[in-house]
């Protein structure tokens, strides 16, 4: 059985899943992405899948989650996010 506490619901597709098959975007001076989960503060948790990372851009739920962003510091997260993907 899988420790309740690693379980974190990804804001693009809404599934369950471990921490660890996660990217967590938090907000430090700018937007940032992680992919071992050591960063203190609020974040969110989004699938390492293309289409799941379309669909969280696609819905704003950016805007939803982080108040007082820009969408150049979107801009750049959509950056990071693609480098992140084509670095697998």
């Amino acid at each position: 059985m899988r420790n309740k506490k690693n379980i974190r619901t990804c804001k693009g597709c809404r599934d369950k899943k471990d921490k660890n098959k996660l990217y967590r975007i938090y907000l430090d001076k700018e937007l940032e992405v992680e992919e071992n989960i050591s960063s203190k503060g609020r974040g969110i948790y989004i699938c390492k899948d293309e289409k799941c990372i379309e669909k969280f851009f696609k819905k704003n739920y950016i805007f939803k989650e982080f108040k007082n962003i820009k969408e150049e510091d979107v801009e750049k997260l959509k950056n990071k996010l693609k480098n992140k993907l084509n670095k697998k």
